[in-house]
């Protein structure tokens, strides 16, 4: 894998999870959406799961359950 992406995947990963924290959910989603592009472009399934999974988070924080519903349906690809 390309080591500026991967590199990139994480920082996105942690500044997705830092505005989590401090409530700021668009800049938490956009962080774990750009975590996630990169994720499904690496195939890495691991944090593919773990974005999908913040995703939701940010939607009950919202009380957007529908929205946080979608991104579980998404990671139930991965069951086996």
């Amino acid at each position: 894998p390309n080591c500026a992406e991967s590199q990139l995947k994480a920082v996105y990963f942690g500044l997705g999870y830092a505005y989590l924290v401090l409530d700021k959910l668009d800049s938490a989603e956009t962080n774990y959406k750009r975590s996630l592009a990169i994720a499904i472009k690496l195939n890495d399934k691991q944090h593919w799961i773990e974005n999908l999974v913040n995703l939701v988070k940010v939607e009950i924080k919202r009380k957007n359950y529908p929205a946080g519903l979608k991104y579980l349906e998404e990671a139930r690809q991965f069951e086996n």
